[in-house]
This record gives structure tokens, C-alpha cells and sequence, in this order.
């Protein structure tokens, strides 16, 4: 089935993808890059950079790159024009050689689906709900995959919010997974806005969050006064990109709430409690970011509460 190769290849994509960035996210061109799509460039301004640097990207992250390159595409509501767009690619005389086969295996699963008549069994209620009741990191891209597909063919949001819901109210599903998905669709909601609360259960509260699409994770105020302070305490990259990870997780859990932690002194011992729980949980294995001496005021400041209330049960570092 065409839809089936089409949804493992991409879910295949994105892990691959996911690799690179961890892998070469230090290098400056990727490094880079990454940072155009967290700053919100122009679609056109990162597909300049991709050709202008294609011979290092290509090389060290070709999926990643591909990945972002496509996105562009998207965003720009080109989507007609992704076979040109590609074979644009390589023609670029600095295109590497390795480089070529997966451009090629993008245009030849994009064909396939394409020319096959649709099929949409791959993305039926049951697959879907398969997918979540063996939810792993690995397998929420292919539900995601899955979700979208069916609101590109005129699913509403809202129909996702009721199908999902049992699952973010159980009483045992890990907290883990149900903020991943919320996450998740924090990004789908820029696009296609939920008008109806999903019900997230963590531990006896029951958090009513509607995706509507207000929440911006790339321009959120929190999460920049955390980014900011974080940096001001120079820890180290591992550190501070899971520091940024875990008020992410904390943010779409309080998502329709427009000030979150917004005092000086909730940030800072917000981001002071996160370190020390991550020196903690590093010290075992050898490995903690920079000591902080944390002030007794902070100990008893909302920030520091929540993040440790946090931290003990969606995020363990």
C-alpha cells in the first residue's frame, strides 16, 4: 500500500532527521539552520541558506535538511511545487554525491503516492488508536503523521480531541506520553485550531487545554526569559538544551494560561530547581552541569514548586 510505505518512510525521515540534529546541532551551518526555524525566518531566506551552504548540509544532515527544506515548501502553501523544488536540488553542481539518493527517495515515495489511488485505512480511528495504545517516542510520529493526513482530507480538529481524550484521561497512561501529544499538537494547532478542551490527567489534576492555536512556542514569552536566564548561568549545551525541553513540557500543559511564571524570581528558581534535579539525576553516571548555590528564598518560590512538582512526574532527567 502506497500510503503505508509513504507514512513508515517519513516516519523513518524523521528519525533520522532527529539523529542528525543531535548529532552535528553543535556544527555552525547546522546549527544555524536550526536557529532560522526557531527565530521564524522567511520559508524563502532558509531554502537560500539550505543552497547556499547544500555542500556541508548535505553531507553531514541530508535528512535533517530535507526535512526542513519540505517544511519550507509547506509553509509557503507550495506544496504544487515540491517535485521542481527538489529536482532544483539536484541540479546544484555542489550537491555531494551521497546526498543524491535520498533526494531521489523522496521524489519516488512523493510519485508513488501520488499516482496510487487513495487509500485511507493506514489512518482509520483503529490504526490511529493502535498507535496510541503502544505509544513510544518512536510511533508518535507516525500517529502524527496519520492525524494530519486525515485533516488535509477534512477531519476536523475537534473529531481528534474526542478520539484522543480517553487515552489523556486514563489514570495509567505514562504523563510523558500524554504531554508528547499535546506538544505535538501545540505545532498542528498554528495551522488547524481545536475549538474543544483536551482533558489531561496528571496524576489526581485534571488539566482542561485547548489547542487553539494562541500558543506560539517559538515566540512564547516564558520560554524565552527561560532560554535567556538559562544562558546567563553558562550550562552546558546538554544542560540548557534539556532545561528548554522540560519548560517546553511545562508551557503546552498550561497552555491557555497567558502569564506563566512571569516574576523574576519564579524564573529563576524555576530554572534553579530544574539544575539541581539534573545535577542529581547526572551525578550517578559521572556527568552534572555547573553547581548553583540555590538562595533559600527560591525554595519556597512558586517557580520552584512547579518545577519540582513537574519534574517528579512528566519529566525525569
Amino acid at each position: 500500500m502506497a500510503q503505508k510505505r509513504y507514512i513508515d518512510f517519513m516516519t523513518n525521515e524523521s528519525r533520522l532527521a532527529n539523529e542528525e540534529m543531535q548529532r552535528y546541532h553543535s556544527r555552525k551551518e547546522v546549527a544555524d539552520l536550526c536557529k532560522m526555524i526557531s527565530v521564524k525566518a522567511l520559508p524563502e531566506d532558509i531554502r537560500e541558506y539550505i543552497r547556499k551552504n547544500i555542500s556541508f548540509l548535505m553531507n553531514y544532515a541530508p535528512h535533517l535538511t530535507m526535512q526542513i527544506y519540505l517544511a519550507t515548501i509547506v509553509a509557503s502553501n507550495e506544496q504544487y511545487r515540491v517535485e521542481s523544488a527538489l529536482k532544483e536540488l539536484l541540479d546544484n553542481e555542489e550537491l555531494p554525491a551521497k546526498a543524491f539518493s535520498v533526494i531521489n527517495g523522496y521524489l519516488s515515495i512523493l510519485k508513488e503516492r501520488e499516482e496510487t489511488p487513495p487509500d485511507m485505512s493506514f489512518a482509520s480511528d483503529e490504526k490511529i488508536l493502535e498507535l496510541l495504545n503502544s505509544l513510544s517516542p518512536e510511533n508518535l510520529s507516525s500517529l502524527m503523521i496519520c492525524i494530519q493526513t486525515r485533516i488535509q482530507t477534512g477531519t476536523k480538529p475537534d473529531y481528534f480531541v474526542g478520539l484522543l481524550n480517553p487515552f489523556m484521561e486514563s489514570e495509567t497512561t505514562d504523563p510523558v506520553y500524554k504531554v508528547g501529544l499535546l506538544q505535538q499538537f501545540t505545532a498542528l494547532a498554528l495551522s488547524s485550531p481545536c475549538t474543544l478542551p483536551f482533558r489531561v490527567r496528571i496524576e489526581n489534576k485534571v488539566y482542561p487545554v485547548v489547542c487553539d492555536g494562541s500558543l506560539d512556542l517559538s515566540t512564547d514569552i516564558f520560554l524565552r526569559m527561560i532560554e535567556y536566564y538559562g544562558k546567563s548561568l553558562n550550562l552546558p549545551e546538554p544542560t540548557e538544551t534539556t532545561l528548554e525541553t522540560f519548560a517546553s513540557l511545562y508551557r503546552v500543559v498550561h497552555y491557555n494560561e497567558k502569564n506563566v511564571l512571569n516574576t523574576e524570581m519564579d524564573i529563576k528558581s524555576f530554572v534553579q530547581c530544574f539544575v539541581e534535579g539534573y545535577n542529581r539525576s547526572m551525578s550517578p553516571f559521572g556527568g552534572s552541569s555547573s553547581p548553583s548555590n540555590i538562595p533559600p528564598e527560591y525554595r519556597s518560590a512558586k517557580g520552584y514548586r512547579e518545577a519540582l512538582s513537574f519534574m517528579r512526574v512528566v519529566f525525569h532527567p
